[in-house]
């Protein structure tokens, strides 16, 4: 009669040890890199909504509401909670008088965080991006 041997893999257990270690590594990675996109989103809207709020402000003759407006209205799909008093924080602000006039737009969004364990040592659940732009008040004519 044939001999019957057990044989034994060793190595299966030692890779659901493995696999039980690195499937959660691998998923706290993919939120980093998903958080760490939508923080360069909004910091590129922001920059980019103060500019053009700044822009439109420059050629108006109401420099200040019209530069408000183009602000909150600029990223109102692109960017969760992009709406007045929600996550979105505009300043605008003439200073000077005559031709030599300059508009600054400040513009200040928190970005949400999806996984805040990631950022719990770093002392604040809410990251803040901001954007200034400053343009001079030509003579319009």
């Amino acid at each position: 009669m044939r001999d019957l041997r057990v044989i034994k893999n060793e190595k299966g257990m030692q890779s659901i040890l493995v696999a039980t270690v690195m499937i959660p590594l691998l998923f706290m990675i993919l939120a980093m890199m998903v958080q760490i996109d939508v923080m360069a989103k909004a910091n590129q809207a922001v920059q980019e909504a103060s500019f053009e709020a700044a822009r439109a402000g420059v050629i108006s003759d109401t420099a200040v509401d019209t530069a408000l407006d183009t602000a909150y209205n600029w990223c109102g799909g692109a960017l969760p909670g992009w709406s007045k008093g929600d996550r979105v924080d505009v300043t605008a602000n003439l200073v000077g008088s005559g031709s030599n006039q300059e508009l600054t737009v400040n513009v200040a969004y928190s970005v949400p965080v999806f996984v805040e364990v990631l950022f719990k040592n770093s002392g604040t659940e809410i990251i803040k991006v901001n954007g200034v732009s400053k343009m001079k008040i030509e003579e319009k004519f």
